[in-house]
């Protein structure tokens, strides 16, 4: 193992011991990771800034992609955004959450969603068909409850 150097190397070999343990990452994902993440920072570090944070971490995603949706960009841009978004989360955090830790299926509807999951296992889906759709239920109520606030008029247009 190589010596760790600077306050960066630090930062990204225990993200990616957290990657490792916690979430059980391979080997090659992790290396996958720390590669981007010094990818980064080398990009960042040419315009003299002596120290990463999670503020750099997002601002170098907006100088790169600008106000673009997410939706809009290419699979190799999204992994990039999500890599420095978890470089990000640790360093503001200290941990890494799953992405499955995320999901927001709260209230009656989010009771019915977990149902339908439940059902969905018990016609022996496989279960990363059934996380893929749990995550994307708990997306759509999420998106649903920001336009709670919108009047009915709007509603019936969608």
């Amino acid at each position: 193992m190589r010596k760790i150097q600077t306050c960066f190397d630090q930062l990204i070999y225990d993200a990616g011991e957290v990657l490792r343990t916690k979430l059980l990452r391979t080997d090659a994902t992790v290396n996958w990771y720390r590669i981007y993440w010094r990818r980064m920072w080398r990009e960042i570090r040419g315009k003299d800034i002596p120290e990463f944070t999670s503020n750099l971490g997002r601002q170098h995603l907006l100088d790169r992609f600008g106000q673009l949706d997410y939706a809009t960009l290419s699979k190799r841009d999204k992994d990039f955004v999500k890599i420095v978004s978890v470089l990000c989360e640790f360093y503001d955090t200290g941990t890494i959450t799953r992405s499955r830790e995320r999901l927001q299926l709260d209230g009656v509807i989010g009771a019915l969603v977990k149902q339908f999951v439940d059902h969905l296992a018990t016609l022996r889906l496989k279960s990363t068909t059934i996380r893929e759709r749990e995550h994307y239920l708990s997306k759509f109520l999420i998106y649903m409850k920001k336009r709670v606030s919108l009047p009915l008029t709007r509603w019936i247009n969608l």
